[in-house]
């Protein structure tokens, strides 16, 4: 079981360089941005909370060997000589014919690989707490998203601070650094996070390296044995802007690393309208292309109306392909236009961000969990 501890110090600590006046501008481009988002989004708006924080994190670091073994594969030529019977002038004639074939040849293998990595990995829960304290305020929908690894929901958001992480030339810690941002504590030890997480990483760096330095054309079945890892871990709180809003009742929140404030991420309302609009006219072509292969099927199957289906099929196929690329284009033309509204929205928002951030929210801080998982 992880060992949970509850430090709020580091070895290491990166100063916030954004200020809240870049935050702002930043988060409010960030809220601009995508193509279903809805159109009301700078109206609607209501901060809940805006509050900085340094997060927890490890950076580990070492060398690993591995042994590997693994099927190697060859791609084989061979050339051979078959016989065919050719009938010229009512005689019948045996003409040979030189063909190629290809094939692989497998073959065993064993080797060793050797590298390095560095990982960087949050040691805290802080992001799940957000949006599952309570039970209630996930859908199903999203709670199936949120536990999703890659870049959805809650799980999202802490993948985002892990990429986004940049630690070069962060001094020693002290608290006299946070300048008025808060501590989440470190909730798990070095030791069992690394078991958790970043030796899987290492065995997936191993196998990929493995799978890359085996000779042959073809690789499969890689299997690594005895892996050895050298572990280094240095704990450092890094910066984050966290932005808490309402939107119609829900709660969304946006990220903007301490860092770098071109690093943006968080949940965005989705419109559903203009989604079910686009799904709507996707369905004309797919209409068409039913028709075409009905057509097609009785023409194969029903010899009574082959002539008629053989004349129309080519002008549907070609009516079809032309629907197709009119619905494309009345989606991208709606899209873009939707788009260039927002785009107008946001230059004016951002000319006056004390407006919406001046907007303050009736929902409260303590029970606004993120309750919706659409991503940006």
């Amino acid at each position: 079981m992880a060992s949970v501890v509850q430090s709020h110090t580091a070895q290491f600590i990166k100063p916030c360089s954004v200020t809240e006046a870049e935050m702002r501008y930043a988060t409010l481009a960030w809220l601009g941005k995508g193509e279903y988002v809805p159109a009301d989004i700078f109206e609607a708006v209501r901060i809940i909370s805006v509050r900085g924080v340094f997060l927890p994190f490890y950076y580990f670091w070492g060398d690993y060997d591995t042994s590997y073994s693994a099927s190697i594969g060859y791609t084989r030529e061979r050339i051979y000589t078959s016989y065919k019977t050719e009938r010229l002038n009512q005689q019948e004639r045996v003409v040979p014919e030189t063909r190629r074939e290809y094939y692989i040849e497998w073959e065993p293998y064993q080797g060793t690989v050797s590298g390095s990595y560095g990982i960087v990995s949050i040691a805290s829960q802080f992001f799940w707490r957000l949006g599952q304290a309570s039970p209630q305020a996930l859908s199903r929908s999203a709670r199936k998203i949120a536990e999703r690894e890659a870049y959805t929901g809650i799980n999202g958001m802490s993948a985002f601070c892990e990429d986004a992480a940049e630690f070069d030339g962060a001094p020693a810690f002290d608290a006299r650094l946070a300048g008025g941002f808060t501590f989440e504590p470190f909730e798990f030890s070095a030791e069992s996070v690394f078991e958790r997480r970043i030796r899987d990483h290492v065995n997936h760096c191993a196998c990929a390296e493995a799978r890359a330095s085996a000779p042959g054309d073809h690789v499969q079945h890689v299997s690594i044995s005895n892996l050895r890892v050298t572990q280094n871990a240095q704990s450092i709180y890094l910066p984050y802007w966290l932005i808490k809003y309402e939107y119609h009742g829900k709660a969304y929140m946006g990220i903007v690393s301490g860092a770098n404030s071109d690093k943006v991420r968080g949940t965005k309302p989705f419109d559903q309208q203009r989604r079910e609009a686009v799904k709507a006219r996707n369905n004309r072509p797919k209409y068409c292309a039913y028709t075409t292969g009905a057509l097609a099927l009785l023409g194969m199957f029903n010899p009574a109306i082959r002539p008629m289906s053989n004349t129309l099929l080519w002008p549907m196929v070609i009516a079809t392909g032309a629907v197709w690329l009119h619905t494309y284009y009345q989606n991208r033309k709606m899209i873009g236009e939707e788009c260039d509204k927002l785009a107008l929205e946001c230059s004016k928002a951002q000319e006056n961000p004390e407006i919406i951030f001046g907007r303050q929210s009736v929902l409260n801080d303590a029970t606004a969990y993120i309750d919706d998982v659409a991503v940006g």
